[in-house]
């Protein structure tokens, strides 16, 4: 019979390669949250900023114009002691870019949470060379909850 000769296991090969490939996959693996990590900080500096321009445009001076314009509409004597509208609230965390453009934002008539109404505002700018002023106009559209339709009588 022949003697069986113990040939040595080589696994050094084999483990240098296992090494290698678990630390290839944790530099992919750190690269890939480090682009991760620098799009979302983007994502919420823009963010910052779109809400900051918001907050901005709401506190115009313009834009009270605008509210106060359309309730003196629906109101002749709104925002005086005689008018149905004694006074307006504008809700500033309600405010959110409108996909199709412009701001989505609520308005609270006379202090009451339950008589309110759904603007969204839109802003034109004028071309340059036309004749109107340079002030920021804005455009609007108004959802009237059923409570506000009581209030003024529509």
């Amino acid at each position: 019979m022949m003697a069986l000769i113990k040939m040595p296991i080589v696994r050094g090969h084999k483990m240098k390669r296992k090494k290698y490939l678990v630390w290839l996959d944790f530099i992919l693996l750190a690269l890939f949250l480090a682009l991760v990590a620098t799009f979302y900080i983007k994502h919420q500096e823009k963010h910052a900023a779109v809400q900051t321009e918001i907050s901005q445009t709401l506190r115009s001076p313009a834009v009270h114009a605008e509210i106060e314009g359309f309730l003196l509409k629906e109101d002749k004597q709104a925002l005086t002691s005689k008018g149905k509208i004694q006074s307006y609230e504008i809700d500033y965390s309600s405010a959110k870019p409108n996909p199709m453009g412009g701001i989505m934002f609520t308005v609270y008539v006379n202090g009451d949470r339950d008589i309110y109404l759904k603007f969204a505002l839109s802003k034109y700018t004028n071309r340059e060379g036309s004749s109107q002023s340079s002030e920021d106009r804005y455009g609007y559209s108004v959802s009237y909850p059923e409570k506000f339709r009581q209030l003024v009588g529509k």
